[in-house]
């Protein structure tokens, strides 16, 4: 098949296999839209295809793909490589609409999105209305592994000994050189984390990060050799705002020099005495799950069961 469409809002370009989507996105001069009209099974393409760089380069050139409920899975990404690299600018790339699934995130890659240029700064990709599966292991060459803006997505994420490289490693939100701002808003995130050497959020004190109305289940246990920054949130201007967090965990704290506002978490995570400039407030994992109690006195709460 051939792409068709010319790019435009009004006639996206119409895109059916990986060789198909890679120089699409590769070829863009400005900008583009572009529509997924098929799943891409990543499989199809042999037990020795690794998926390279996806990428836009220049500051101010972005691609908007609607998934269209299609489906991109079975990825493994080749070493040194992310899945997305995008241009950092004020207008982000996008991806919408459907689901991205067992994206293996191993093997000396950079995660799922840098940015094109400059691997030490925050990406300009934002994902909207996405599912997306992830399975680490072993060393990310990067400093984050998921590095994006996420919204009304969901969010599974299962590794075990796994680290970022420097600029104080995280899980989401890359490092950043002051003036850019990152949020997660509006989603579910379910870990089945073991031995993590990395935090889990903000992974620097530079520049804003907004995490709003989430909720965070599951396991995320941190490696026992690590004696600093077992955190699920690390930043000096990181906010935790109307969050839910139920996870299960021998040794994470939730936060370190960040601040949270209406957010509720299980009290068997670690004592009140963990935290540092937080205000999140612990009760038991049966008042989370019901829910009733907490929206009755003024928390946005949700069922975490679903």
């Amino acid at each position: 098949m051939a792409v068709t469409g010319d790019g435009t809002q009004e006639h996206p370009y119409e895109v059916h296999s990986y060789d198909e989507l890679k120089s699409t996105i590769s070829g863009i001069q400005q900008y583009a839209y572009i529509d997924l009209v098929n799943d891409i099974d990543c499989n199809d393409y042999g037990e020795s295809f690794e998926w390279s760089t996806v990428s836009v380069s220049g500051s101010t050139r972005r691609f908007f793909l609607d998934l269209k409920n299609h489906t991109i899975k079975n990825m493994k990404l080749a070493s040194g490589s992310s899945m997305f690299a995008t241009g950092r600018d004020s207008g982000n790339s996008l991806i919408k609409n459907g689901k991205i699934l067992n994206l293996f995130i191993t093997n000396g890659s950079k995660g799922f999105c840098v940015h094109a240029t400059d691997t030490g700064r925050i990406t300009g990709l934002t994902l909207d209305n996405v599912s997306m599966s992830v399975n680490l292991s072993g060393a990310i060459d990067f400093g984050t592994a998921i590095s994006c803006e996420i919204k009304n997505s969901a969010i599974y994420v299962e590794g075990d000994n796994f680290t970022c490289g420097s600029n104080t490693p995280c899980l989401f939100f890359s490092y950043d050189d002051g003036y850019y701002r990152q949020s997660i808003e509006n989603s579910d995130f379910m870990f089945d984390i073991e031995n993590s050497k990395t935090n889990v959020f903000c992974g620097d004190q530079f520049g804003a990060k907004h995490i709003k109305n989430c909720r965070f289940r599951g396991k995320c246990n941190f490696s026992d050799s690590e004696s600093t920054n077992k955190c699920m949130m690390f930043n000096g201007r990181a906010c935790m705002e109307d969050c839910v967090i139920d996870l299960r965990s021998t040794n994470i704290r939730l936060e370190h020099y960040g601040y949270s506002t209406g957010t509720v978490a299980n009290k068997d995570i670690l004592p009140v005495s963990a935290f540092e400039s937080s205000n999140i407030i612990q009760v038991d994992s049966d008042e989370i799950i019901n829910g009733a109690d907490l929206r009755s006195a003024g928390f946005n709460v949700v069922n975490v069961v679903a």
